[in-house]
């Protein structure tokens, strides 16, 4: 209970705006006509303050679904705040969403939101492993493989980070990045996160983590080809044909993934070859399949792991639901502090999350 207004119609404004997608004057006005009276700065606060055990159980999800979960998605969309641009990115899968915004959608910030909720920077050689596979110098990376040599070194915060890379002189905003990320995947390594759980996604680069399962949606590949522009019925015809091909290996892929077998997995590992590895005439298609060609193992990892969904529609769903409150919300509610904690994605986390476990939101 907060001031004279009970917890009754605290829940209720919250169920409202955030499952009703109720405006906040419209819920001022509702209010005044059911004879409560009630400012519109305190509908504010009811929304926006005091719900650190709804910030708690929204943190602890995504650790809770490190698990029982054998793959995840994401997605990720712009937000805005007090004139400020910002990010809102969902990791999520059949049985959890989790929202969280943040001021930057680089892979460092994702890679930032997996190890979630460790907060140390790990360097050892799980990082210095990934630093190489980035391209760092040949200097640096002597120097940091000497670091390693020491044994594994763990810093406890972003203060203590920068502390180090200054240390360590490193300045520059290229290698400052790939060391940054690489004692990121250090952390992941050292606590044994995502190992065996690919990560499904469109193709965008923050999202690919050299090292880890990555699974790209195979509707994003598909729409490289239906995108391109036909000059005479005969381009019309050839890209017709091909995503014509494509939609039917789809359909074998889905059907491989009910009833997995070594015969059927060589067969399709030797048709996706045939099929994107084909010459048409047509110079801009024959791009867009060299183009899908190098995502091969991207795209066929479900011939390893046939329980991962064949496109991300399931994180691009959550991730709607997102850009509909956020203009509902107008920005209201969405500032962010911390590790991206706002009240929208505490809320949204969490209401996603009761719908898939058929659960009661209102409870």
């Amino acid at each position: 209970m907060r001031g004279h207004f009970g917890a009754g119609l605290s829940s209720y404004v919250l169920y409202q705006h955030h499952h009703n997608g109720v405006t906040q004057p419209l819920i001022h006005e509702e209010l005044l006509d059911l004879g409560i009276d009630i400012s519109t700065g305190q509908i504010d606060r009811l929304l926006t303050e005091g719900h650190e055990q709804f910030h708690e159980e929204k943190d602890a999800l995504l650790p809770a679904a490190r698990e029982v979960s054998s793959y995840f998605q994401t997605d990720d969309t712009g937000a805005r705040h007090l004139g400020k641009n910002a990010y809102t990115t969902v990791i999520a899968n059949p049985l959890f969403a989790s929202f969280t915004t943040t001021e930057s959608k680089s892979r460092v910030n994702f890679l930032k939101l997996l190890r979630a909720p460790h907060e140390e920077y790990v360097w050892s050689e799980d990082a210095l492993m990934y630093a190489k596979s980035q391209g760092i110098s040949l200097q640096l990376r002597a120097r940091l493989a000497g670091v390693v040599r020491k044994g594994i070194c763990i810093f406890s915060s972003d203060t203590a980070w920068e502390r180090q890379l200054v240390a360590w002189k490193i300045r520059g905003d290229e290698p400052r990045r790939i060391v940054t990320e690489a004692a990121f995947f250090g952390t992941l390594m050292h606590y044994e996160m995502y190992v065996g759980q690919p990560l499904v996604s469109d193709d965008a680069g923050q999202f690919k983590i050299s090292g880890l399962l990555y699974a790209l949606c195979w509707l994003h590949a598909e729409r490289s080809i239906r995108k391109l522009v036909p000059l005479s019925p005969w381009e019309r015809a050839a890209i017709d044909g091909v995503r014509d091909a494509v939609w039917k290996y789809y359909q074998r892929l889905r059907a491989y993934r009910e009833a997995p077998t070594p015969q059927r997995k060589a067969a399709l590992e030797r048709d996706f070859d045939r099929l994107f590895q084909q010459r048409t005439g047509f110079s801009d298609l024959n791009e867009a399949l060299r183009r899908i060609h190098e995502k091969r193992d991207d795209l066929l990892l479900v011939l390893e792991s046939p329980e991962i969904p064949l496109h991300n529609n399931l994180s691009e769903s959550d991730i709607r639901e997102w850009a509909k409150k956020r203009k509902i919300s107008a920005g209201r509610g969405a500032s962010w502090g911390g590790a991206g904690a706002t009240p929208l994605s505490a809320f949204i986390s969490l209401k996603k999350t009761c719908r898939k476990l058929g659960m009661s939101f209102w409870r």
